[in-house]
């Protein structure tokens, strides 16, 4: 029950990110196939209600986050600040925005250590922030392996003007190679069940093939929904293995 209050916060403090995010890129959206029925493009949404339901979603995460401390709270900002600060406007100059803006995907999980009263030195939380850092960056450039056309649409530059298709696929292949290797080395760290480290050796291993089949020639892009479902039985098992007494 503990776990509620901080996961609320970081869930309204994310959503209002998201929509500030919306709010900020309302007419980029509108020149995207992906994000072109999204409320304020598709206008079922007035931008005076889109700044209300940002606003309400803002202060309550933070007015919540504030019972973690000043620490957690001063977390929330930076996550915050960088996502609509710096990664939104940074999408628009240049192309390598998803490297900087990895560090936005690193925050909550030290957020939640920060509220628990943990200290954010300790070499757990870094090697959990450093793994949902690297997955970040594939995570992005996987989408954008699919959508080029729709973010040229919209003018915003992408590396896919830099490289070719299969250099393309090759660099996205080292980030999700790099990523899984993080995943292999948190069992070293976290002192998991053996159970844990079995299952996270064969999602990281099945995610590595894929990596792997990736960078080869003449393959298509990898779906990004198997990343983030990698992403998402992590997480899962680092729940589990804190929640249930083995």
């Amino acid at each position: 029950l503990s776990m509620l209050l901080p996961v609320i916060s970081v869930l309204l403090l994310a959503s209002g990110a998201s929509a500030l995010n919306q709010i900020q890129e309302r007419r980029t959206d509108a020149l995207m196939e992906r994000t072109g029925a999204r409320p304020l493009p598709l206008g079922t949404m007035r931008l005076w209600q889109a700044w209300a339901f940002c606003l309400f979603l803002l202060i309550s995460g933070m007015a919540l986050l504030m019972g973690g401390g000043l620490l957690t709270a001063a977390l929330g900002l930076l996550a915050l600040f960088f996502y609509n600060g710096i990664y939104t406007p940074l999408k628009r100059l240049t192309a390598w925005a998803a490297i900087p803006g990895g560090l936005v995907g690193a925050i909550p999980p030290a957020m939640g250590w920060a509220y628990s009263g943990g200290n954010l030195t300790d070499p757990v939380i870094i090697s959990v922030c450093m793994f949902f850092y690297l997955w970040q960056v594939p995570h992005f450039w996987l989408l954008l392996m699919r959508y080029s056309d729709d973010y040229r649409r919209a003018g915003l530059p992408t590396i896919a003007d830099h490289f070719s298709a299969s250099q393309l696929r090759r660099i996205t292949a080292s980030w999700v190679l790099s990523t899984c290797v993080a995943g292999l080395m948190l069992p070293v760290f976290v002192q998991a069940h053996p159970a844990f480290s079995a299952v996270m050796f064969a999602a990281s291993a099945s995610m590595f093939i894929m990596g792997i089949r990736l960078a080869g020639r003449n393959t298509r892009p990898l779906h990004p929904a198997w990343i983030n479902a990698y992403m998402l039985a992590v997480i899962l098992l680092l729940s589990i293995d804190t929640l249930v007494p083995f």
